[in-house]
């Protein structure tokens, strides 16, 4: 497996792509385009600026600010458009220490991992915002308001980074002597 493989999960980017000035993905025509999420649009929607990702004076992946531990949801966003949306049930910081280190059994910690080391060649930072919903309930039942607002964001957003979202079907193409065929991958569950 190269990076390109955990960059992409063949999502319409090829390694020319990743080569460019250009990190931010891009979509090929899409039939249902989704607006972008904007910086103005997550602060005036309750999130706060929180830290930032940079690299270290060794090159590797690192925070400006240390993360909060409590749970919430947390948006990447560069030049002002979020490229990824998340929730960290357990914990922000906990979250971003699978980031920093990911290990090999976490495919998405893994390729968040190397598509910020990426951007930051190009970038000094991505901003991280973050928000921290109350839970509430509906009809006796509780609802996490935290996912909801993760769901919400991902339908309704273009996401570049977010590979399975919510209602989301993304073909993935399978290398293997030389051929490729795409299939499609399920969304996962809300």
């Amino acid at each position: 497996m190269d990076i390109f493989d955990l960059l992409s999960d063949n999502d319409g980017i090829t390694p020319e792509f990743y080569s460019s000035n250009e990190l931010i993905a891009k979509q090929e025509s899409p039939i249902n385009a989704k607006p972008p999420l904007t910086t103005a649009a997550l602060i005036g929607g309750g999130f706060v600026w929180t830290s930032r990702w940079v690299r270290t004076s060794r090159g590797k992946l690192g925070l400006q600010e240390p993360l909060p531990k409590a749970p919430g949801v947390y948006a990447f966003v560069r030049d002002g458009i979020a490229l990824y949306v998340g929730i960290a049930a357990s914990g922000l910081a906990a979250r971003f220490s699978a980031y920093i280190s990911p290990a090999s059994q976490y495919r998405t910690a893994q390729r968040l991992h190397a598509r910020l080391l990426l951007a930051l060649g190009t970038a000094p930072y991505l901003d991280i915002l973050t928000a921290a919903p109350p839970n509430s309930c509906w009809n006796g039942w509780p609802v996490n308001a935290s996912a909801g607002l993760e769901v919400g964001l991902i339908e309704n957003f273009d996401l570049p980074w977010n590979f399975r979202g919510a209602g989301k079907r993304r073909s993935r193409r399978h290398r293997g002597n030389g051929h490729e065929t795409a299939r499609f991958m399920p969304t996962r569950a809300p």
